[in-house]
């Protein structure tokens, strides 16, 4: 890959080194190639350089003013199934830190996870919740 080290071709990446190989070859499974050739090169992976911008100060979150206003939701996957439910769903609520853990199938959706929200009545999980 002699366009990868020298000077003119240098250490630029999958995607470039692709382009500028494309403009004058071409081979059955090309990609898969050069893929494994560019994790191979021990200066690609020494010289990894961050393609993103470089991250800015963090701004903080506003306090919610009452409880189950804001949430915060995730989901925890790859667990032994129980009862046919692989999946738990962990809704927080960010002011009072409370949990609420629901079990899922391994088949979720955004529809569900807002049947959830919808058909889940707050007040069931905190006393303190006032509509």
């Amino acid at each position: 890959m002699e366009c990868h080290y020298f000077p003119t071709g240098r250490h630029f990446g999958y995607h470039k080194t692709l382009s500028r190989l494309k403009q004058s070859f071409s081979w059955p499974q090309m990609r898969g190639i050069i893929k494994e050739f560019l994790r191979s090169c021990d200066v690609c992976q020494q010289y990894k350089t961050d393609s993103m911008r470089p991250a800015r100060l963090l701004q903080p979150l506003s306090i919610p003013k009452r409880v189950w206003t804001d949430i915060s939701m995730d989901f925890i996957e790859g667990l032994p199934p129980s009862s046919g439910h692989t999946v738990v769903m962990v809704v927080v609520d960010r002011l009072s830190k409370y949990a609420h853990f629901v079990h899922e199938t391994s088949i979720y959706s955004s529809h569900s996870c807002t049947g959830f929200r919808l058909s889940h009545n707050p007040t069931a999980w905190n006393p303190s919740f006032h509509s």
